[in-house]
């Protein structure tokens, strides 16, 4: 999740050098990255290990650092959750105001394939009252580095210790 994270924040800067130049000729670099911002990934964390290692006896002496690892758990998911509350919410906003509408030409096009260019990013769209909340979705995903990524690194690094325990 880490990596996906540091990818999309690189797409977000890219997006934004884009939309500062008013360069819309990589239509499906943008579609990516929006695409990529408002379609979150579910994070799901696998938390039966905890359960195998409270039955085995063993959880004495590595309690502190399961602890501390699912304490670091719970965080993520919360930053996740709310992350994703939020994307849904302006998505839901996007669609209110008839920006998506506009920009998957919907009055024009039949869409199967997500994969494929679906849409033109322009100057038109950016005069849109929906270029804001794109921008919004731009800079947060751009500046997940600042408070997710931290997270995920702390959580590797719990991890790492929990795992080196258990092998001792």
């Amino acid at each position: 999740m880490c990596r996906i994270r540091f990818g999309k924040t690189i797409y977000c800067v890219i997006i934004g050098l884009i939309w500062f130049n008013r360069d819309f000729s990589d239509q499906a670099t943008i579609q990516s990255a929006i695409s990529g911002l408002i379609i979150e990934i579910a994070l799901n964390f696998n938390r039966s290990a905890f359960e195998s290692l409270k039955n085995s006896g063993n959880l004495s002496k590595i309690e502190d650092l399961i602890y501390n690892y699912y304490r670091l758990v719970d965080n993520i998911e919360n930053q996740e959750n709310d992350l994703l509350k939020w994307c849904n919410e302006l998505e839901l906003e996007l669609n209110k105001n008839g920006f998506m509408y506009k920009w998957l030409k919907l009055d024009t096009k039949t869409h199967q394939d997500l994969t494929k260019k679906i849409s033109v990013y322009d100057d038109q769209l950016c005069e849109h009252i929906g270029h804001g909340i794109i921008m919004n979705i731009l800079f947060r995903g751009g500046t997940n580095t600042t408070f997710l990524t931290p997270l995920y690194e702390e959580q590797i690094k719990a991890g790492r210790e929990l795992s080196q325990a258990i092998e001792n």
